[in-house]
Order: structure tokens, then C-alpha cells, then sequence
């Protein structure tokens, strides 16, 4: 209904503005006037086609936590991957993606397991969107640390960010070794200030043993 009211005031204009012409007041030619009726009625064809998903947008970002990431590691985010796992529909990702499931990033790897080719590209992408959101938190926490490294608090918003994308599973390969890297200097920085802090040293053993896991597994 909205867009049947403004493209009726759109009418009355181009109109006035024909009759402008007629009268010879305008310069605008009546080329111009069939362009200016036509841009409405496509914008309104497009988001019809958006809304529908017949659109896709392939979103790709640089990233610096990804820079040291191997050609491999980089295929496996953005390549469908067919191997095992159940199904899920388009619309329940969407949903999860829509709805922002506390569970998003283990639905995102189950279905870039989907059979289904736009499933896989919409977890893909979205894929991509959440590390990035992730990667900007981090690398946020890392300037501000830098302007204040005598701050305990600031330093431990650092680790918390770090761990909160570990947690999500996402990170993997050199990318993840670089932030468990990065989180045990912090914690040994923090220890140095605070030895005392056993939940701080005990953070930082299963950072060190999450670490020996990886290296076991090459």
C-alpha cells in the first residue's frame, strides 16, 4: 500500500511535469520523463527479488587474523563442504541467522555441511560475518590494551574477547594457534601482576593444553 500511494504522488508529478513540457517552461525532454517513471517500478522489482532470495551478495573481507592463514584453511570457510552431518533446511538457517540463535556458529558448521549448494553459501557468508564481527572485537580490545597496558582490566576485556570467539568453535588451523598464542602472553602479563589468581592460572593451563592438542594433531 505504501509504495502504491508514493508512486501515485511519483504520477502526479511527472504530470506536472508533461504538461510543463507541453507548455514548453521545462527543458526536460520526454525521454527523461519515461526514465524517471521507470525508476520506481524497478527498484520495487529488485527488493521484491531480495525479499525472495533470488539475489545473492558474495560478501568477502580481508581480515588481519586470517593473514597468516594457510590457502587451505581460507577454502575450507568459503567451499562447500559435503561430508557427513545431517541436513538443514534454508529456512531454519535463516531463522537461526535472523533470530541470532545463541547456538549460530554450531548451525553455520552443520549446515556447510548441507547438500543443498544455498545453504552452504548463505552459511558461507555468514560464515565470514561472524568471524569478522569477532576479529573487529579483538582487534578493538587490542588498540585499546596497547593506549593502557599497566590496566589489569583492560588487558582481561582482551582475553575475554579472544576466548569468546574461541568458544564459538570458529577459529581453526594457524588461526587459532595465533590467538591461544596471544591469550597466553596476556594471561602470563596478568600473572606477573597477580600470581595468587588461581581461576587466571588455571585459564591459563587449559589455554596451554588446548595448545599441545593442536600441535599432537599435525
Amino acid at each position: 500500500m505504501l509504495f502504491v500511494f508514493v508512486f501515485s504522488i511519483h504520477i502526479f508529478f511527472l504530470a506536472v511535469y508533461a504538461l510543463m513540457i507541453d507548455a514548453q517552461i521545462s527543458r526536460m525532454d520526454y525521454v527523461h520523463l519515461l526514465f524517471a517513471l521507470a525508476l520506481p517500478i524497478v527498484g520495487e522489482i529488485c527488493l521484491l527479488l531480495a525479499e525472495t532470495g533470488r539475489f545473492n551478495v558474495e560478501e568477502t573481507y580481508s581480515s588481519p587474523l586470517l593473514s597468516g592463514a594457510s590457502s587451505e584453511e581460507i577454502t575450507a570457510v568459503s567451499e562447500p563442504v559435503t561430508a557427513g552431518g545431517d541436513d538443514i533446511s534454508r529456512e531454519e538457517l535463516l531463522e537461526a541467522v535472523r533470530g541470532k540463535a545463541d547456538n549460530l556458529p554450531a548451525v553455520l558448521k552443520q549446515a556447510l555441511k548441507a547438500s543443498d549448494e544455498e545453504v552452504v553459501h548463505i552459511a558461507a557468508s555468514n560464515v565470514m560475518r561472524l568471524q569478522r564481527s569477532y576479529e573487529n572485537r579483538i582487534n578493538q580490545a587490542a588498540k585499546q590494551y596497547q593506549t593502557m597496558p599497566d590496566d589489569m582490566n583492560m588487558l582481561m576485556d582482551y582475553v575475554e574477547d579472544i576466548e569468546a570467539y574461541l568458544a564459538t568453535g570458529l577459529p581453526e588451523g594457524q588461526t587459532k594457534m595465533q590467538l591461544l598464542k596471544r591469550e597466553e602472553e596476556l594471561l602470563l602479563t596478568y600473572l606477573h601482576v597477580f600470581p595468587l589468581d588461581e581461576e587466571k592460572r588455571q585459564m591459563l593451563q587449559n589455554d596451554r593444553n588446548r595448545q599441545a592438542d593442536m600441535q599432537g594433531m599435525r
